[in-house]
């Protein structure tokens, strides 16, 4: 059957070739996430805004932390007065990555997508924020392992 759109092919192929070479380049890290907690005073109307999961010096710990291509995990977290939100960052960037650096993030087996984060970049370091949805790190017991797998450009 002849093709009497052959420009229509050209996109199509064209579109397909670069779908696959970005999946090519991505990466996914799996790590292991020791919870930690931490909490502070709160805002008005918020007698403590709590912690649960890991930043580095603070609260939990996650093995390894380090990234494909040289990047380090630096915060898997919920947070909020109950469990409202949460972010990661990744720190070892020497310009802005851009959101979509990351593709998307599961930890305790709930899975969060960048493109439904907001974004951020200061210094050396990206921060994905998911406002209103957790991990789950908040019910699992202080001291307690979880798998978390990243996958990044």
């Amino acid at each position: 059957m002849k093709n009497h759109h052959p420009q229509t092919t050209a996109v199509a192929a064209g579109v397909l070739c670069l779908h696959l070479t970005t999946s090519l380049f991505a990466a996914t890290d799996i790590g292991t996430l020791t919870k930690g907690v931490r909490t502070y005073g709160g805002p008005p109307g918020c007698p403590a805004l709590s912690f649960w999961g890991y930043a580095t010096g603070l609260e939990g710990s996650y093995s390894p932390a380090g990234l494909t291509g040289g990047r380090t995990l630096t915060a898997a977290e919920d947070f909020g007065c109950g469990p409202v939100s949460s972010h990661i960052t990744v720190d070892g960037f020497s310009s802005d990555p851009g959101s979509t650096w990351l593709t998307s993030v599961t930890c305790n087996g709930v899975a969060r997508l960048a493109t439904a984060a907001s974004y951020s970049y200061s210094g050396s370091t990206a921060f994905w924020q998911w406002a209103g949805a957790t991990f789950g790190l908040a019910f699992l017991a202080n001291g307690a392992n979880t798998s978390c797998s990243i996958t990044h450009n």
